[in-house]
């Protein structure tokens, strides 16, 4: 059974003990994600106040939950066009359609710059959250871009952090090197009042893995031949640095290029593309269990 739903509307449903709620109008944002009564997104803020300081137009809305960042993260101008890519890509800026399923919710957007139809389907399972995107090329040219999951969790509750081994790991904001044993132990080890965003480039699996205070273990599983790189966003309290504005918040981003900019990744050849006529798919897995 189907059942077709607003854009205008909140989307509540429950899957077994997942519990999803989302909002097709504000970007296609999933306002909240609980698993066993607890909840994985961060909340939404009460009220918003933007930074004093520029921080770029995507902290000019609320920053909460989840949205995806497609076709880049950093704003761009678009290889070979005139198209400046907005903060964190096109796709937050739109208003979305979604469809219920008996065990699926699937989100669609049409780009208003590109022939591209983008999809977000959320299949929950027992303890399994697979997430299927597809990327639909309607034009007769190959688009490059690349896309960001933007699942931002609280890191005042990770008590450990597993992850791939890599070839490098470094601060993309100095593109220097981070000199650490491991980084799950540097990142939880981070002091308030600061905010990194850590690539670990060259992974060797796509697994991550973190433990929660609450009990709960998150195992992600994504393809590392299309994302060689690993991306975390990790926010102690340090971003934005306006008083008022600051966050806590994680993020686990596989990176399917060597940073976050879909122009430098364009220029060193390791963005994807999806030729004309054609569609591409890839899924990520989202394991939950208790008692971690």
């Amino acid at each position: 059974m189907k059942k077709a739903c607003g854009c205008s509307d909140t989307l509540k449903r429950r899957f077994g003990a997942w519990c999803v709620e989302s909002i097709p109008r504000d970007g296609g944002r999933v306002s909240r994600l609980m698993f066993g009564g607890y909840d994985l997104f961060t909340p939404a803020p009460e009220g918003i106040r933007a930074p004093e300081e520029d921080c770029g137009l995507y902290e000019t809305r609320p920053v909460y939950g989840y949205d995806d960042c497609f076709p880049t993260v950093d704003p761009c101008v678009y290889p070979d066009e005139q198209w400046h890519v907005p903060d964190h890509g096109e796709l937050c800026w739109l208003e979305w359609s979604v469809e219920e399923r008996k065990s699926c919710v699937v989100f669609k957007v049409v780009s208003k710059a590109l022939p591209v139809t983008f999809s977000r389907a959320m299949h929950f399972r027992k303890n399994t959250l697979t997430w299927r995107f597809k990327v639909e090329n309607r034009g007769a040219r190959a688009l490059p871009f690349i896309h960001v999951m933007h699942p931002l969790m609280d890191p005042g509750l990770v008590r450990a952090l597993h992850t791939p081994e890599c070839d490098v790991m470094i601060n993309e904001a100095t593109n220097e090197p981070i000199m650490c044993k491991t980084i799950g132990e540097y990142l939880v080890q981070r002091p308030d009042g600061t905010a990194e965003m850590v690539l670990l480039r060259g992974i060797k699996e796509g697994k991550v893995c973190a433990v929660f205070s609450n009990g709960l273990k998150l195992t992600v599983l994504f393809p590392s031949d299309l994302f060689p790189t690993l991306g975390i966003w990790w926010n102690n309290g340090g971003y934005p640095r306006s008083e008022g504005a600051r966050r806590r918040e994680w993020a686990i981003e596989p990176i399917p290029g060597s940073c976050s900019s879909l122009a430098c990744c364009w220029a060193d050849g390791t963005c994807l593309s999806v030729r004309g006529g054609d569609t591409l798919v890839w899924d990520v897995v989202w394991e939950v269990e208790r008692g971690g």
